[in-house]
């Protein structure tokens, strides 16, 4: 993986633990239009105050995520770098 890459994504604050083949998953460009899609409508309402909206909200995008096939089986965010 090129270090100017894995520099961004460790800038961003993730690890990168493996460079992704597309073997076992969705391609690039369905991962990305599950995770930013100009069309997308909101699937669900969540309270942004609480003593625990933060965990709610964290728990409901991982679940969506999973959902959408951009989060591999081990837990780890399929990202890209294009």
């Amino acid at each position: 993986m090129d270090a100017e890459i894995k520099s961004r994504f460790t800038s961003a604050g993730l690890e990168v633990v493996a460079r992704y083949t597309g073997v076992d998953g969705p391609s690039v460009e369905k991962a990305f239009h599950q995770v930013v899609h100009i069309d997308a409508t909101p699937v669900q309402r969540m309270q942004k105050r609480g003593p625990d909206a933060a965990h709610q909200i964290d728990a409901a995008w991982k679940t969506r995520a999973h959902e959408g096939g951009v989060v591999s089986d081990d837990g780890a965010f399929l990202a890209a770098a294009v």
